[in-house]
């Protein structure tokens, strides 16, 4: 797998100003960083060893961000190309993240992305439609199949615009295929309130 190496100073969130993804500055320790130590390393540990179980060393990436806890699943561990149906084959997989989710209580958000190529489909217009109806699909398997409260779940759909690499190789394309699932730090969190329109 993929991961952040530096998962010392990631359990213990980057003190002192390290670097992370894209270049951005980590920010110095919070006390809400603090406290919710223990149970993002822990979370970390519980979807390592997922991936190893499921031989998915190289689909699957783990790693800390301003946000919180970040897993990236390769678009081919759980679709077939240019559609939105979760693959029979990724089941057991999305079954066990499920699971682990039950086990939290941080609000969740699943992202979907694509690479540049264009789709144009009855079902898919384009790539946000794909993109988006991937996101929604795995948000509803989650409260379908573990019963998930849905205030704690979203779900976005990006297309080709936020890319992790030059979609200029096949090998590029595919890393920008992947849809992500987004363990939000507690003290990030704006829990739903009754009284919003």
């Amino acid at each position: 797998m993929r991961f952040v190496r530096s998962f010392s100073n990631a359990v213990s969130f980057f003190p002192g100003g390290h670097q992370f993804e894209s270049g951005a500055v980590i920010l110095p320790k919070s006390s809400g960083m603090v406290a919710s130590r223990s149970s993002l390393a822990k979370l970390f540990e519980d979807l390592e060893a997922l991936s190893d179980r499921f031989d998915l060393e190289d689909e699957i990436e783990l790693l800390f961000s301003k946000e919180g806890l970040v897993m990236r699943l390769a678009e081919h561990t759980l679709f077939e190309s240019g559609v939105a149906t979760i693959s029979a084959q990724a089941l057991p997989l999305l079954e066990k993240i499920g699971a682990i989710i039950t086990q939290t209580d941080y609000l969740i958000r699943i992202e979907g992305h694509t690479d540049n190529v264009p789709i144009h489909t009855d079902a898919f217009p384009s790539n946000w439609e794909l993109s988006t109806a991937r996101a929604v699909n795995v948000l509803r398997y989650f409260i379908q199949h573990h019963r998930i409260d849905a205030k704690r779940m979203s779900a976005e759909g990006f297309g080709e615009f936020r890319p992790l690499v030059a979609n200029d190789t096949e090998e590029n394309r595919a890393t920008n295929r992947r849809v992500v699932v987004i363990f939000i730090r507690p003290d990030l969190q704006n829990p739903a309130k009754e009284d919003r329109p």
